[in-house]
C-alpha cells in the first residue's frame, strides 16, 4: 500500500473510525454524524469491497511492518513483510457508517475562492491557540471566532474570489480535518465544498448554526 492512500487513510480515519472500502481506486467516507464528506482518488486499486470497523487499529497494523506487502483476501487482509504476516479480518459492513454508494453530493454555488495550503494551515493552527471554534465565511475573508462566547478573534483576507456571497457562513473548526493542500472552495446553500486543485481530494463540510447551537 503506497504512503499516498495511507495519508488518505489516516485522514478518513480522523474523520470516522470505521470505513467501507469499494471496488477501485477511490476512497470516501463520512462522519457518524453526517456533517463531513471525503471522497479521494488514491494510487492503489482495491479488488473488491470490503470494511474494517477500527481504521486507526489497522493503520497501527501495517505500521508494525517496514514494507508490508498487503493483499484483499475473501474476508481478510494480508499483511506480509519478510518472515512475519498478520490476517486482519474483515467487519460487516453493516456496523460502518459510510456515503450511499449509489450517490454522490453535488454542492454548487455562486461564491467560491481559493484556499491556499498555508492560509489553511495558519487557519488552523490559530484556532488550535486561540481556542476558536467557528470560521465566517465573508465575501472579503475568513473570520475565526467563539461562537457562544465571541472575544478573540484571527482574521484572513481570502483573494481569486468569484461571484457574490448573499450572506455569511459559518463552519465548524473541528470539522476541518483537511489535509493540508491548496483548496477551490465553493460555498453552497447548506455545505461548503472544498477541492483539491490536484483534483485528487474533495470534502464537503455542512455548515454550524447561527443560534448557538
Amino acid at each position: 500500500m503506497q504512503k499516498e492512500t495511507i495519508e488518505v487513510l489516516k485522514n478518513a480515519a480522523a474523520i470516522n473510525q470505521g470505513i467501507l472500502i469499494v471496488e477501485g481506486n477511490q476512497i470516501r467516507t463520512m462522519s457518524v454524524m453526517k456533517n463531513v464528506f471525503l471522497t479521494a482518488n488514491v494510487p492503489d486499486t482495491f479488488d473488491r469491497e470490503f470494511a474494517i470497523y477500527d481504521l486507526n487499529e489497522f493503520l497501527s497494523t501495517l505500521s508494525l511492518f517496514d514494507k508490508p506487502e498487503v493483499a484483499y483476501k475473501d474476508d481478510h487482509i494480508l499483511v506480509v513483510s519478510g518472515k512475519s504476516k498478520v490476517k486482519y479480518y474483515y467487519s460487516s459492513a453493516s456496523v460502518v457508517v459510510a456515503p450511499p454508494k449509489d450517490k454522490t453530493i453535488k454542492i454548487t454555488g455562486d461564491f467560491s475562492f481559493k484556499l491556499p495550503e498555508v492560509i489553511l494551515s495558519q487557519l488552523i493552527k490559530a484556532a488550535s491557540v486561540m481556542k476558536l471554534d467557528t470560521v465566517e465565511i465573508a465575501e472579503h475573508g475568513l473570520r475565526a471566532f467563539n461562537k457562544k462566547n465571541g472575544g478573540n478573534q484571527y482574521d484572513v483576507k481570502i483573494e481569486d474570489t468569484t461571484g457574490d456571497l448573499k450572506e455569511t457562513k459559518l463552519l465548524t473548526i473541528e470539522l476541518l480535518k483537511l489535509l493540508p493542500r491548496d483548496y477551490t472552495v465553493t460555498v453552497g446553500e447548506r455545505a461548503a465544498k472544498f477541492n483539491s486543485i490536484d483534483g485528487d481530494l474533495e470534502y464537503i463540510v455542512t455548515y454550524a448554526t447561527k443560534d448557538g447551537e
